[in-house]
Protein backbone atom coordinates (compact mmCIF):
# COMPACT_ATOMS: atom_id res chain seq x y z
CA UNK A 1 0.00 0.00 0.00
CA UNK A 2 2.85 2.17 0.41
CA UNK A 3 4.12 2.14 -2.83
CA UNK A 4 0.80 2.26 -4.36
CA UNK A 5 0.59 5.91 -2.61
CA UNK A 6 4.06 7.05 -3.71
CA UNK A 7 3.83 5.13 -7.12
CA UNK A 8 0.80 7.75 -7.03
CA UNK A 9 3.04 10.76 -6.40
CA UNK A 10 5.63 9.86 -8.85
CA UNK A 11 4.27 7.60 -10.99
CA UNK A 12 7.11 4.61 -10.73
CA UNK A 13 4.45 1.86 -12.32
CA UNK A 14 6.04 2.41 -16.32
CA UNK A 15 9.77 1.71 -14.91
CA UNK A 16 8.64 -1.09 -12.54
CA UNK A 17 6.82 -2.91 -15.59
CA UNK A 18 10.15 -2.50 -18.09
CA UNK A 19 12.02 -4.52 -15.41
CA UNK A 20 8.87 -6.77 -14.41
CA UNK A 21 8.30 -7.53 -18.22
CA UNK A 22 11.05 -9.64 -18.66
CA UNK A 23 11.02 -13.38 -19.03
CA UNK A 24 11.27 -15.75 -16.09
CA UNK A 25 14.37 -17.80 -16.39
CA UNK A 26 12.33 -21.28 -15.39
CA UNK A 27 8.79 -20.88 -14.49
CA UNK A 28 5.76 -19.71 -16.26
CA UNK A 29 3.91 -17.06 -14.26
CA UNK A 30 0.15 -16.86 -14.55
CA UNK A 31 -0.97 -13.43 -16.35
CA UNK A 32 -2.54 -12.39 -12.54
CA UNK A 33 0.88 -13.00 -11.52
CA UNK A 34 2.43 -11.17 -14.03
CA UNK A 35 0.26 -8.39 -13.88
CA UNK A 36 0.81 -8.00 -10.02
CA UNK A 37 4.81 -7.99 -10.43
CA UNK A 38 5.37 -4.16 -10.79
CA UNK A 39 3.54 -4.02 -7.04
CA UNK A 40 5.93 -6.22 -5.89
CA UNK A 41 8.49 -4.96 -6.54
CA UNK A 42 7.56 -1.40 -5.66
CA UNK A 43 6.49 -3.15 -2.53
CA UNK A 44 9.76 -4.72 -1.92
CA UNK A 45 11.52 -1.62 -3.20
CA UNK A 46 9.72 0.21 -0.51
CA UNK A 47 10.98 -1.89 2.27
CA UNK A 48 14.33 -1.74 1.13
CA UNK A 49 14.30 2.09 1.60
CA UNK A 50 12.94 2.01 4.74
CA UNK A 51 15.42 -0.78 6.09
CA UNK A 52 18.46 1.56 5.28
CA UNK A 53 16.95 3.93 8.77
CA UNK A 54 16.19 0.91 10.74
CA UNK A 55 19.97 -0.58 10.44
CA UNK A 56 21.23 3.39 10.67
CA UNK A 57 18.93 6.18 11.96
CA UNK A 58 21.85 8.82 11.13
CA UNK A 59 22.06 7.63 7.58
CA UNK A 60 22.62 10.43 4.94
CA UNK A 61 23.87 8.61 2.05
CA UNK A 62 24.03 5.15 1.18
CA UNK A 63 27.25 3.36 0.77
CA UNK A 64 28.82 -0.45 0.13
CA UNK A 65 28.26 -1.11 3.83
CA UNK A 66 25.04 0.00 4.02
CA UNK A 67 24.17 -2.40 1.05
CA UNK A 68 25.55 -5.40 1.78
CA UNK A 69 23.70 -5.71 4.97
CA UNK A 70 20.14 -5.05 3.72
CA UNK A 71 20.79 -7.11 1.49
CA UNK A 72 21.63 -10.10 3.73
CA UNK A 73 19.01 -9.14 5.78
CA UNK A 74 16.41 -9.23 2.97
CA UNK A 75 18.04 -12.81 1.53
CA UNK A 76 17.43 -13.71 5.22
CA UNK A 77 13.83 -12.97 5.40
CA UNK A 78 13.38 -13.85 1.71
Amino acid sequence: HAFERLEEEIELRPILESLAARPPLDAALADDTRARLPLLFGGISVALARTFKLIDAELKAVHTREWERTFELFRLLI
